[in-house]
């Protein structure tokens, strides 16, 4: 800050600006895309379906509000008729409430993911053996693996007739005909085996735990002898790690999720590393579910009718396929982000029918406030998708054979497996739509609250405001737009530096180093013979740029004016070493110019980033690293340099200070003479008595500088004459008829005007016709005056050195045409 607390104009000849750029991402969770879900683990399962798996395992609010109002008829039966649950953000709660809410419903989720799991076979010993694994540190992963074989059984032939019977009469009666196809058809052994397996570590052991199993096989046919699928394939495996899952049960089975509020990184019930952590595990399932149920769909769509020489006798198997799906989305799901409305009155809840269940929720995620659900009441719906999930199997089992049953490809088996699959893919998907509902309802409230979506530009007038009171006046934040000026005089034009989105310039804080005060001047070099002192105010400028939401910080671009009669240079570089100013950049600005030039930043990494980098290199690359980046930050800080021209061509001149303040004339012919033709200063500066008056200096130089300018001009005619001179020589033929009278004497350069203003006249008329009319265009003249002028343009000579022009003479006739040779003989 200033000294002083002041902000003052700059003034002076010379203005160097620094501007020191200090990039910090201010993090406000107003507009983080709060109703998305990261899925961070998702690419490591699926990395060909991983944008498949974020894309369903965003918040939907139409898909959300369906499902929930069609599970809201199934809880309002469940519960006693005096409990109200609805949608949260219609019951008055606090901020508090959410967090609980965000943890029932992960609680639920995952004792709803159990219970699917167990339709995949995991039994209550597994879950317990598989607890165990994961609490002692190993991780626990379950697999899909399968092997599918396909040979050859026999062939047979049928005919087939196409039912057209053809009759022809004849004198010995009626004879009728038809067509009939011989068809040899071919039927193979289609046999798959599926597995799913529960291990610890990387591979399977011996202590693996096989979850299902299952060997099948079909008869599929062709019309050609070629297999419709491999002999042997060995499918590739499909992974899901479920450490987490398991690491959220206590010894007992007893669920105990919570979220950490008071870890750095916890933002709002939906954002914090323990709900992130939670949708992770659940895209990965999701994505594991979905392999899954893709893989039964196909193996059930091999199994085909085939012919009357098959098992099937072309029949095929004739099962409901669409029961699986219809039986799937009739299954109650039990993740519900719900208030209840008459919280007053929970002593008459329903009591849960608990079941076999395998876990069970913590008392503390229900009864620690009164909107919620009870304990009673969650047991209540986890206990109905228990019921759904079973009567489903229930009805899959009656509509399907018996896995036993001759080993079919279609069975049970595939059939309870599929609805579990897909049954699992809404329940994870509900997880996500609730928990990203936590935060679009906060998100609206707050928004409802403000009155507005709050936006950067919004959050930038927010922290003007912020700064305002945070800081004291002398030492606020000030916009960077100075005036281009001397003490004394009118701006010369305008600095400044503005956001790309807008002309409203940055707000930088400050420090102000006055030229009166004892500063050690500063230098650039113009080339490696020249070196450049100035001196001036000296500015040192810090930035603080905001970073809103996922946006980046916005791009900022350096703009300068001059007014109308002023001119300034200006150059843009960096710091160096030893007060010294190194010069990118430089141009003149003058007359109104208007220049908008982009800064292109670079953000450093951070100490502690730079530090965590280099951590694991060796100490020659530490070393390296520490001093290129020694040289970065040494070379990190933009300099600008604004050298206002009348003051220093007064002193260049040897003129009185503001001498030339009113010369605005004179001013640009020395512009021109000094930028333009290079023209020495001693040649244009004051060289007589340092006591004359102003006004003599001020003559003196406007006479060396009429002087240089008439020279210049008459060095402009003799080129143009010159140049003149080359074009008619390098052309005879177009002005020897000017140049010379019909004696052969040069004429007048008056008479050569005036001669040859006709015939450009002609010259040029004759061009636009032809411009006009294309190749079409009409002669101006007789076929005999162009021939005519064009033989004297031809033989036209011209002695340049004796002046002397010679007409040719007429073109000879051409000879007659010999006669025809006679034509030769045969």
């Amino acid at each position: 800050t200033a000294p002083n607390g002041s902000r003052p104009r700059p003034s002076g000849c010379a203005l160097p600006v620094v501007v020191l750029q200090c990039t910090m991402a201010v993090h406000s969770w107003l507009t983080v895309a709060a109703l998305s879900t990261n899925v961070h683990n998702s690419n490591a399962i699926f990395p060909a379906d991983a944008h498949v798996v974020k894309a369903h395992l965003h918040f939907y609010e139409y898909r959300f509000r369906e499902q929930v109002d069609k599970a809201l008829v199934a809880v309002r039966r469940l519960l006693s008729t005096t409990r109200k649950p609805t949608y949260a953000q219609e019951v008055q709660h606090t901020y508090d409430d959410k967090y609980r809410l965000a943890e029932l419903v992960t609680d639920v989720s995952l004792a709803a993911q159990i219970n699917g799991l167990e339709m995949f076979g995991l039994s209550k010993p597994a879950l317990l053996r598989a607890r165990i694994w994961a609490a002692s540190g190993e991780p626990v992963t379950m697999r899909l693996r399968a092997k599918e074989s396909c040979g050859f059984l026999r062939d047979a032939t049928r005919d087939l007739t196409h039912g057209r019977v053809h009759q022809e009469r004849g004198m010995f009666g009626t004879t009728e005909s038809s067509v009939v196809t011989r068809i040899t058809e071919y039927f193979w052994r289609h046999e798959v085996e599926y597995e799913l397996l529960l291990f610890s570590g990387s591979a399977p052991t011996s202590d693996a735990i096989t979850l299902n199993k299952r060997t099948a096989h079909a008869e599929l046919m062709t019309t050609l002898k070629e297999a419709p699928h491999p002999k042997v394939r060995n499918v590739p495996p499909v992974d899901v790690e479920i450490t987490w899952l398991l690491r959220q049960l206590e010894p007992s089975l007893q669920l105990a999720f919570k979220i950490n509020r008071t870890a750095p990184e916890c933002r709002t019930p939906r954002r914090n590393p323990d709900v992130d952590a939670a949708l992770a595990s659940g895209a990965s399932l999701y994505g594991f579910v979905s392999a899954l149920y893709e893989y039964l769909s196909q193996v059930i769509s091999r199994s085909k009718p085939t012919s009357p020489n098959g098992e099937d006798k072309g029949s095929g198997h004739g099962l409901d396929v669409g029961a699986i799906q219809e039986r799937a989305h009739s299954i109650f799901v039990p993740v519900l982000p719900l208030f209840l409305e008459n919280n007053h009155d929970a002593s008459n809840a329903t009591a849960a029918n608990t079941g076999a269940a395998a876990v069970s929720l913590p008392e503390s995620a229900c009864n620690a406030t009164p909107v919620l659900l009870q304990l009673r009441e969650a047991d209540s719906l986890l206990a109905e998708h228990r019921r759904t999930l079973a009567e489903g199997g229930a009805a899959l089992d009656a509509a399907f054979p018996s896995a036993n049953e001759h080993g079919k490809l279609v069975s049970a088996a595939e059939a309870r497996l599929s609805m579990a699959a897909l049954h699992m893919r809404e329940l994870l998907e509900q997880q996500s739509d609730s928990l990203g509902y936590i935060e679009h309802m906060l998100r609206a409230q707050l928004e409802a609250a403000i009155g507005r979506e709050v936006t950067a530009a919004d959050f930038g007038a927010f922290m003007v405001q912020h700064e305002a009171k945070l800081f004291a006046p002398p030492h606020a934040p000030a916009p960077f737009s100075f005036a281009v000026r001397r003490a004394g005089h009118a701006p010369e034009g305008v600095l400044a530096v503005t956001q790309s989105t807008g002309q409203e310039p940055i707000r930088t804080i400050s420090r102000h180093l006055e030229a009166s005060v004892d500063l050690a001047p500063m230098s650039f070099a113009l080339d490696a013979a020249t070196r450049v002192w100035f001196g001036g105010d000296r500015y040192l400028h810090a930035y603080l740029a905001h970073s809103f939401g996922r946006s980046s910080p916005p791009s900022l671009q350096l703009s300068a004016r001059a007014r109308q009669f002023s001119s300034f240079i200006l150059l843009l570089g960096r710091l160096g070493h030893g007060r010294t100013f190194e010069p990118t950049h430089a141009i003149l600005i003058k007359d109104k110019d208007d220049l908008s030039i982009p800064l292109l930043l670079e953000q450093l990494p951070t100490p502690k980033a730079f530090r965590d980098a280099i951590s694991s290199l060796s100490p020659d690359q530490q070393r390296f690293a520490r001093a290129y980046r020694s040289m970065q930050l040494e070379g990190s800080v933009f300099g600008v340099l604004v050298l206002q021209l009348k003051p220093q061509l007064e002193r260049l001149l040897n003129l009185p200070p503001d001498a030339l303040t009113k010369e605005i004339a004179l001013t640009r012919s020395l512009l021109d003479l000094f930028v333009q033709y290079q023209i020495p200063s001693d040649l244009l500066s004051y060289d007589g008595a340092a006591d004359a008056p102003a006004i003599d200096k001020l003559n003196a130089v406007k006479q060396h500088a009429k002087a240089i300018t008439d020279m210049v001009s008459a060095a402009k005619q003799e080129e143009i004459e010159a140049e003149k001179r080359r074009h008619s020589y390098a052309r005879p033929q177009m002005y020897a008829s000017e140049m010379f009278d019909d004696d052969g004497a040069p004429v007048d350069e008056e008479v050569l005007e005036e001669r040859s203003a006709p015939l450009r006249k002609m010259k040029r008329s004759a061009s636009r016709a032809r411009m006009a009319d294309g190749e079409h265009a009409r002669p101006m003249a007789d076929e005999h005056e162009l021939e005519l002028g064009a033989a004297v343009e031809e033989r036209a000579t011209f002695d340049l050195y004796s002046r002397s022009f010679t007409m040719p003479q007429p073109l000879p006739s051409p000879p007659p045409s010999p006669p025809p040779s006679p034509p030769p003989s045969p």
